[in-house]
Order: structure tokens, then sequence, then C-alpha cells
């Protein structure tokens, strides 16, 4: 979701460590080749310089070769290649030939030889002690091979062989070359080991070690530097008969295994690896293992374009630190790539890319990408307690993570994660932007995916850049459960309880960016896919494609415009099932924001200006109990959002909804309601089930703004134990309407109901029943009403056409009424073959205004039977006029039943009975 990096950091970690080194027990001693070694003259003070001349020139050419027997620097040392001959050379190739270990605890040096590369090749291997340095011209190569093979084939062989010293060339160096399965180790101990810009430092052997060191004192630790400016650092360790391919000069630089060949160990503790420069350079690690602790591996350029940093391994564990790629100018800043089989990255470990701006230098040069592969898993934990800054950007707790930034007009990266097996524990994969300039793609192609304590992946925006898409396949599953417990903050705003998510969030100007997730089955456990808007920026779209989805613990797929910015779109797609339930019972907080025992459910909604997006829901069946949502929502002046649910079946209880609403109400005072409310269409092919108090399909609108309309196609509607479909007006705006369009459709229980009502000046809506059958049980009602006190608030009207019957029993009723000016609604029902009542009422009533009309009409040779029944029209006062009542079937039945047309205090209405056969008994009525 958001948290900026940290660029450049210095960490030195504390531990044990022998308060001395063991010093080397000889010097540096001659082995053949015509080597010489002598003991300069006049050294610098203090210092004892050893002289290394001589050495076989094949042919006179740009290669030099020396052969030690024992080659060590002691503290205060110093090697030195001298070229007392002035021929030109490319290449000084040095071997080791004792069997001994190399230890340099003073410095290399090469004199006279300019830009001259030098290769020291010892099989016993190397250790580099916290005082030892290199000032070579060119680059260096140390390795514990047990050859170099040139580019023509031929060999330089650790152990003298004549005849191969023989066929010595010209050529430059190809490969480290490896006979067996245990090369010598070669350890950096706090060593501070740099070349000239544009050069390169390779350590090629077995076990590699870069750590902190003791220095003299036995006290102090110094973290251990290799240091390339602009050029290259390459680390490969092998376990096995082998070699290790070097790229040429002028080639793109990789450090390739040949087929077949096993690696070892690479340990990074507490050091630095940087080829930052003018031009950023390229660092290659290649091993088995590569065991990291607070690394901090750099490349960041400023005019020229930035290289790579590439590490392969089969596994990685990577605990605190950093590695990142950078730009501070118009060069672009370099890639990193990481192909292991585990990776696992844990208390605030970091890959990073990001773009900062140089007021100095003109122009942004683009971010670099971040791309992972992991044969096996991924596993991104923990995080970095405390604050931290990066330019302006304080940041809290900093989780583990991969993330991209870009704060200039360029483009940031774009972060690719492919793995079977993606595991955030509170981690976070995140791509930012803090300013003009777009932030990069976040994309996943994974087997499965889990997401705990607050893990997040997410696109960002604090600028007027616009977020990038967040992108996530995942062939077997994804599962986004739990919160972060604490807090989190990231450029002064506040994250507390933070659940885990995958999101595209916008905070200023900026478009957010877009969400696509697909996967056969996606679950959400306190956890959210969310697309929010918190400044004038529009808010990102959501679309989920999944098999089955299951939403619960106050989870939610949602987008959400919180200030001027409209909110974007939301579709989900399940060919399965869709399970929504519970509450969050908790509170999270983004910034002055609380949110706080959310529902569960898949929304979009919008709090200012801005209109809310639509929802579009689709599945094979939809199960929503314990007050889980399909919402969209216009809190302040802005339109809602229309919303489609299509389902084979759909059942909704225990005050699950499917609403639409414009406004709030806080209190006494009104909130927005200006926007019109959105569309709700639902569309099943068999079942819609409603059951249970506060379960139902809601429109409302509480300002100007007009309610949506509600519109419901089902083979079979149910709605049961105080279930509901209503549509309302507490304001100006006009209530929605409801349709309703199905083959059966029945209603049972007191408070189950459809209704539309008014209670401001906006005039109720209209319901409108297509079906083959209607049945009305146990108390449920029909209504349209308005309480309105204006005569504009008019009540809606109810319209049924019916193909075989309606049935009203036990206290059901349909009902068009008005407690206000505003004129009662009217009644039409097209009742089919059969209009049956028993102990059931069909009116129209108005207190302060003319009444409404009720018509029931049949087939030809229909029947309308009353039993214990009333269908009235009526008026309290005289100032309006009794309502009509038109009756038109075959046969009319009534057993102690009315059909009244009445006004208290004005003239009654009309009563039209159409019959072949009118037969009441005596206990019935009929009068107006």
């Amino acid at each position: 979701m958001l948290f900026p990096l940290i660029l450049g950091y210095s960490l030195v970690l504390v531990y044990s460590y022998p308060t001395s080194l063991v010093h080397p027990a000889s010097p540096i001693t001659p082995s053949g080749l015509n080597t010489q070694v002598t003991l300069a003259p006049t050294p610098p003070p203090g210092k004892i310089q050893y002289d290394i001349t001589g050495g076989t020139r094949p042919g006179g050419g740009p290669n030099l070769f020396h052969s030690f027997g024992n080659f060590n620097v002691p503290n205060n040392n110093i090697a030195n290649f001298l070229n007392n001959s002035g021929l030109p050379t490319s290449n000084i190739l040095g071997r080791v030939t004792g069997g001994n270990l190399s230890t340099i605890f003073g410095t290399i040096q090469t004199t006279g030889f300019g830009t001259a590369n030098l290769f020291l090749m010892n099989p016993a291997g190397f250790l580099f002690g916290p005082n030892a340095t290199i000032n070579v011209g060119g680059m260096v190569s140390f390795t514990s091979a047990d050859y170099l093979r040139l580019a023509d084939g031929a060999r330089f062989n650790a152990v003298p062989n004549a005849s191969a010293d023989a066929l010595l060339s010209t050529a430059p160096v190809a490969a480290f070359g490896f006979l067996g399965s245990n090369p010598g180790a070669i350890t950096v101990q706090g060593s501070q080991l740099s070349v000239t810009p544009g050069q390169s430092i390779s350590l090629v052997g077995g076990n590699i070690t870069v750590q902190s060191g003791v220095l003299d004192d036995g006290v102090t630790i110094q973290p251990a530097r290799l240091v390339a400016p602009g050029g290259q650092i390459n680390l490969a360790s092998v376990a096995s008969a082998g070699e290790i391919i070097q790229s040429q000069p002028n080639q793109t630089p990789s450090l390739t295994p040949t087929p077949n060949t096993s690696l070892g160990r690479i340990g990074v503790t507490d050091a630095t690896l940087d080829v930052s420069g003018v031009g950023g350079g390229t660092i290659q690690i290649r091993s088995g293992q590569l065991v990291m602790k607070n690394p901090n591996i750099q490349s960041t350029t400023v005019t020229l374009n930035g290289g790579d940093i590439s590490i392969v391994s089969s596994s990685i564990d990577m605990d605190g630190g950093i590695i990142q790629t950078a730009s501070v100018g118009p060069g672009n800043a370099g890639n990193i790539t990481v192909d292991t089989g585990t990776l696992s990255m844990t208390n605030g470990a970091l890959l990073s890319n990001m773009l900062l701006p140089n007021p100095a230098l003109p122009g942004a040069g683009a971010g670099g990408n971040i791309s992972v592969h992991a044969s096996d898993s991924i596993t991104i934990s923990g995080l970095r307690p405390g604050v931290f800054f990066f330019g302006p950007v304080p940041q809290t707790n900093l989780p583990s993570g991969i993330y991209t930034q870009t704060f200039t007009e360029a483009t940031g990266g774009s972060i690719s994660i492919t793995t079977p097996n993606l595991n955030l524990k509170g981690g976070v994969v995140d791509t930012l932007t803090f300013g003009p300039g777009n932030a990069g793609d976040n994309t996943h192609v994974l087997d499965r995916l889990s997401m705990t304590d607050g893990a997040l992946l997410s696109t960002v925006t604090f600028g007027t850049g616009n977020g990038g898409t967040v992108n996530v396949s995942a062939t077997d599953s994804i599962e986004v459960v739990g919160r972060r417990d604490g807090l989190l903050g990231v450029a002064g705003l506040t994250f507390v309880n933070l659940p885990s998510g995958i999101d595209a969030d916008t905070y200023v100007a900026g478009k957010g960016g877009n969400i696509f997730v697909s996967t056969p089955t996606l679950n959400l456990r306190t956890g959210v896919i969310a697309a929010n808007s918190y400044g004038v920026g529009r808010g990102g779209e959501i679309n989920v494609r999944t098999g089955n989805l299951t939403i619960t613990g106050g989870s939610g797929i949602t987008s959400t415009a919180f200030s001027d910015g409209p909110g974007g779109n939301v579709t989900v797609a399940a060919s399965g099932d869709i399970t929504i339930f519970g509450r969050s019972g908790s509170f999270f907080s983004a910034g002055p924001l609380v949110f706080v025992d959310n529902q569960s459910g898949i929304a979009s909604a919008a709090f200012g200006k801005g209109q809310s997006g639509n929802v579009t829901v689709s599945a094979r069946n939809i199960v929503m109990f314990d007050e889980g949502i399909i919402q969209a929502a216009a809190g302040g002046d802005g339109a809602a959002g229309n919303i489609s649910v299509t389902a084979d079946n759909i059942s909704l209880s225990g005050s699950a909804k499917i609403t639409s609403s414009s406004g709030l109400i806080l209190g006494d005072a009104v909130i927005g309601g200006n926007g019109p409310g959105g569309a709700v269409t639902i569309t099943t092919n068999d079942a819609f089930t409603i059951s249970g108090k506060g379960s139902g399909v809601l429109s409302s609108t509480v300002g100007s703004g007009a309610g949506g309309t509600i519109d419901i196609t089902a083979s079979k509607l149910e709605i049961t134990d105080q279930g509901a479909i209503s549509a309302q007006t507490l304001g100006a705006g006009k209530a929605g309407n409801i349709n309703i369009a199905a083959n059966t459709f029945n209603m049972d229980g007191k408070g189950s109901s459809v209704l539309t009502n008014t209670e401001g000046a906006g005039a109720g809506g209209n319901i409108d029943i297509l079906a083959q059958s209607l049945s009305l049980h146990n108390g449920a009602l029909l209504s349209a009403s308005t309480s309105g006190t204006v005569p504009s608030a008019a009540g809606g009207s109810i319209t049924m056409s019916v193909g075989q019957s309606v049935t009203l029993n036990n206290g059901a009723s349909i009902t068009a009424s008005s407690t206000g000016p505003g004129k009662a609604g009217n009644i039409s029902i097209n009742a089919g073959n059969q209009f049956a009542m028993t102990n059931s009422t069909v009116t129209t009533e108005a207190d302060f205004s003319s009444g409404g009309a009720i018509k029931i009409a049949t087939t030809p040779n229909g029947t309308v039977q009353l039993t214990n029944s009333k269908i009235s029209a009526s008026v309290l006062d005289g100032t309006g006029g009794g309502g009509s009542v038109n009756i038109d079937p075959q046969f009319v039945l009534l057993q102690n039943s009315q059909i009244l047309a009445n006004a208290v205090f004005g003239p009654g209405g009309n009563i039209f009975i159409t019959t072949n056969l009118l037969q009441p008994d005596a206990t019935s009525i009929i009068s107006a």
C-alpha cells in the first residue's frame, strides 16, 4: 500500500568475533615463470613493500603470467606488481602453488601497468582482513579455481604444468575452472576493497563470506565494503567441477556456470556491495545458497543509465538490509533480477528501486524493474522497527518488502513475481509515486498466494502521477487474512491495525491504479481488495475472476472515494459460489479515517463530490448472511454507482443486504445526498431468497438526489421472516422504483415486505410486479406509501401483472397510502385466473389528500374471492375525495368481506364491479 524505502543507509551489527587475526607465517615467494619478488628499497613510511617483477609474457604480448609459492600480505605490507619493462599490459595473471591460504591484511597494488587487470588464483583460498585494500588500475579477480581458461582454450593451471604453460597466450580470460567439489573459501572480514571507476571486483571460489571484521584495537567492528563505482562486483561460489564463464569487455555483463556445475554458499553479513557512480554499475551473485544479514547492496546512477543487480541462487535468506537500484538524475535506473528456488526476506529486508530528483541536473531517468522468480516459494515477513526518513518522507515500522518508487516525472519501475507459493506474512510488495511520474505495475504469476498479518500487494500515488496496475494470477488459490497489530506510518499518515490487502490507492490528484485478480479459490478473512481515492484523483478499477469466493470477518472488495475524486468500478465474476458474511469485530484506521466493526462485502462508495463506481457481481450461487453486504453508496453529493448481480441462486439472510444509497444521516444532520442513487439490478436463473429481519434489497436517498431503481428478475422469488425489498426517500429526491419479474413470487411472515416510501418532499417510487403466481402469507406486505409534508410527496403506485393467480392470506396486505398532503398512489392488479384473499387487505389510504385508485382484473373466466378480507380506497380529510375501486372478473365471491370507497369528511369514491356473478354473503359490505 505504501512505505517508501531507504537509500544508502549504514548498519553495523555487533557480534562475537576474535579480537585478533592470525598473521601470515610467510611473505610472498616466487615459484617459477620467471617471477621475481624483492623488497622495495624505499617503501612508503611505516610500510614493507614487495615488488613483483619479471614473469612470463607469451609472444611479448599483453598477458603477463606470475607464479608464487605463497602469497600473503601482512598488515602494513604492500604487494606491488611493478612494470619495470614498460611493455603495454592488459592482464596480469598470478597463481599460488604452495597449497596454503593467502592472507591479505595489507595492500595489493599495481605500478606502471595503467588499467591492466589483475587475476590472482589460489586453490587454497583467500582471507582478507579489516586493513586489506586494493590499488589496481583495472579490474581485479580473486579465485580459488584450479585453472583460468583463456578465450583461445589455453589453460593457466594453478598446479604448474610445463606443457600447458608453454601454450599460454595473449587471449583474455574467458572462464574460471574447477576440478574438485571443495574449492577453497574466500573470506572478506571488514575489508575495504575498491577499484577505480568503471572497473570490477570478482570473487570466484568455494564458499564466499563477506562480513564485518574487528580492527587492530580488538574492539572496533568495521563493516566490509566492496566498491566498484560504475563498474562490476561479481561473486560466484562453486561446489563441484565445472566452470564459471565471465563476459568479455564490450559484452553485456554476465557470470554463467557451465551445465551441471554445482554452486556453493555465499554469506554477506553487515557488508556493503556498491557500484554506484555517474553511471551505476552491475552486481552479479551466483550461488547455491545465499545468506545475507543486513546487507547494503547498491547501484545508483546519475547521468548515465544504471547497471543491473542480478542474483541467481538455489536458496536466498535475507535478514534485514537492502538491495537497491536508483537514479538521482537523467540516467535510467538499473533493474534487479532474482532467480532462486526459495527466497526468504525477514526483519525489514528490502528490494528497492527508486527515482529521485536532482535539482542540479534536468531530466529524469526511467525506473528500473524488479523481477523475482522462485521455483519453490517466496516468504516475506517481519519489519524494521523505528522511524526512518527517505528524503522528506518519514516512515514508521518499515515492513520487509519489494518496492519501486518515483519522486520525479518519470514512470517508476515495475515489479514482477513468479513463483508457485508467495507467502506474505506482514510483508509488502508495492509500487509508489510521490510526484508527477506514474507508479510502475505490480504483477504476480503464482500457484498460491497467502497474505497474513497486514501484508500488502499494492500500488499507491501520493502525487499527481497515476498508480500502476496490480495484477495477481494464481492457478490454485489466494488467501488474504488478518491484520497487522500496531501502527505503520508514511508521509505523515498513520495506519493502525492495517488489514492484509491487495490495494490501489491515490492520496492526491493522481488516478488510482487498477487491480486484476484471477484464481480458482479466493478467501478474504479480515482482508481486503481495495481501490481507494483519498484526494481528487479517480479511484482505480477492481476486476476479480475466480471460481469460489469467500468474504468474511469484515473483509471486502471495495472501491471508495473519500474526497472529491470519483470511485472506480468493482467487477467480481465467480464461476462457482460467492459467500459473504460477518463483521470484523475490531477497528482499523487510515490517516484520519477510522473504520469500526466493518461488514464483509463487495462495495463501491463515494463520500465527497465524486460519484461512486459501479458494482457488478456474477456467480453460480451467491450466499450472504450475518450482515454481509453488496453496496453502492454516495455519502456526499456524488452519484451512487449502479449494482448488477447475476447468479443461478441468491440467498440473503441474517441482515445481509444488497443496497444502493445516496446521502448520510448523522444525528439530526443530513449529509450529501444531492447525487442520485444507483440502480440495483438482480438476475437469477433459479431462486432468489430473502430471509430474516434486516435482510433485503434496498435503495435510498436522503437529499435531493433521486433514489435508484431496483430491478429483480428470478425464476423463483421468496421473501420470508421480515426480509424486504425497499426503495425510499427521506429528502427532496424521488424514491426509486421497484420492478420485479418472477415465475413464482412468494412472501411469508409479518414484516416480510416489498415497499416504496417517501418521508421528504420527493415522490414515492412505484412497484411493478410481473409474475406467473404471487402469494402473500402471514402478514406479508406490499406497500407504496408517503408521509411527506408537501403535496409533491405523492405516494408511489403498485402495478401487478400475474399470469395465473394472486393469493393473500393470514394478514397479508397490499397498500398504497398517504399520511400527508401528497396524493396516495394507485393499485392495479391483473391477477390471471384467480385473485383470492383470506384475512387480508388491499387498500389505498389518504389522510390529507385524495385517495388512490384500486383496480383488480382477471382473465375473462377468472374469479375474485374475498374471505374475511377488505378492499378499500378511503380518505380521512374532506379535502380529498375517496378513491375508486374497479373490479373486473368473471366471478366475484365475498364472504364476510368488504369493498369500500369512503371519505370520512368528504365525498366517497366510486366502486365499479364488472362481473357475470357477484355473490356476497350476508355479512359482506360493498360501500362508497
